[in-house]
């Protein structure tokens, strides 16, 4: 059975808003060269106070990846106050971080049937806003939507396949590739297992320490 990580899933969300949030930043300094007249930022002698509060908050969109990136539970102070800040001043950004919690919780979900039921409603929603970046993140999740719904049915996770596959990229790098296949699956199951080899005219102390898995 195919499946897609709900990790994973929660990573496209996450790129998706830094996508926002990155598109968030340039538009609000963009808006304020255009306002000043000007096609490069001057010096901050020259900007009137109500420009230096508008340049100030665009410099907080752009320090804000952690504030909009992190859950809610695990958010600082500071953090919260940034956020507070985006939400009373840019809309869009503020309501792209609700729609990736909103997937966030989804994703959390063990009953596949209600999972189905809030994946499709969240992909009719992110479809019809606003915001390109998520419209583009609603066609992909449509794509592989039964993959998720298989991930939640069967409660698992690919992280032991990942941590596998980062193995077998070191053992890659070690060897400056292989010349063919077999050497490979052989490094492979010498590194992976628990077996034992003793190598001729070479002496160890404690044979358990050099080879520890």
């Amino acid at each position: 059975m195919r499946c897609v990580d709900p990790f994973h899933v929660d990573e496209w969300a996450t790129d998706a808003l830094d996508q926002v949030r990155n598109r968030a930043y340039k538009e609000a300094l963009k808006k304020i060269l255009n306002e000043l007249g000007v096609k490069e930022m001057p010096k901050e002698s020259e900007l009137t106070p109500e420009m230096k509060e508008k340049l100030w908050q665009a410099k907080q969109i752009k320090k804000s990846l952690y504030a909009v990136g992190k859950a809610p539970e695990n958010l600082t102070e500071n953090q919260r106050v940034l956020l507070e800040m985006i939400k009373n001043h840019n809309s869009e950004l503020y309501r792209a971080y609700l729609r990736k919690e909103d997937l966030r919780l989804i994703l959390k979900l063990n009953d596949v049937d209600q999972a189905r039921r809030r994946l499709r409603s969240w992909i009719r929603g992110a479809a019809c806003c606003r915001t390109p970046e998520f419209k583009e993140l609603s066609k992909k999740i449509r794509r592989n939507l039964q993959l998720i719904l298989n991930t939640i049915a069967m409660k698992g996770n690919s992280g032991k396949v990942e941590a596998f596959n980062g193995v077998i990229k070191v053992i890659q790098r070690k060897a400056f590739g292989f010349r063919n296949m077999q050497n490979m699956i052989d490094m492979i199951i010498l590194y992976c297992s628990n077996l034992i080899f003793r190598i001729p005219n070479r002496y160890y102390r404690d044979l358990k320490k050099v080879f520890a898995a």
